[in-house]
């Protein structure tokens, strides 16, 4: 059965593993990690996440926090036994949607702002690249007469 080849939809700790369904339908099994509830006090502790194991298909996922031990690299009689206890995650919220002017700083545009600071970077370099700006005269002696 040649499955049809797609991408983890989820935040992936393994590597997935591919399956049919009892239907047929493609499915990938893969180890998601998940954010755990962040201390009180953020001093000097490693928080790890948490973890499930996550069903993808083309038009659907599917999260189970069961881990038995192998997964998701297990037959896929239990792949597809665990998929049927999966229930189903809800879709990503959808992005934010930016105002059809673009991008601003400080009420310009971007465009704006990236060529006026390659402008800068050119003008710098090219004060840098000046003859004898870095060479003897820091080595002259200074022409100020010397103290009483």
């Amino acid at each position: 059965m040649l499955l049809t080849p797609f991408y983890p939809r989820g935040n992936v700790l393994t590597e997935s593993m591919p399956f049919p369904a009892s239907d047929g339908v493609g499915w990938l099994a893969y180890i998601e990690g998940v954010p755990s509830d962040p201390p009180a006090r953020l001093w000097r502790r490693v928080v790890l996440p948490g973890r499930r194991l996550r069903f993808d298909s083309a038009n659907e996922s599917r999260v189970t926090s069961h881990l038995p031990a192998g997964s998701p690299f297990l037959s896929d009689a239990r792949l597809r036994s665990l998929l049927g206890e999966a229930q189903l995650s809800p879709p990503p919220a959808s992005l934010p949607s930016w105002p059809s002017g673009g991008f601003t700083i400080l009420g310009r545009p971007v465009t704006e702002w990236v060529s006026r600071a390659g402008k800068a970077g050119r003008a710098v370099l090219a004060g840098w690249s000046r003859p004898g700006l870095w060479g003897a005269s820091w080595l002259r002696p200074s022409k100020q007469p010397a103290g009483p």
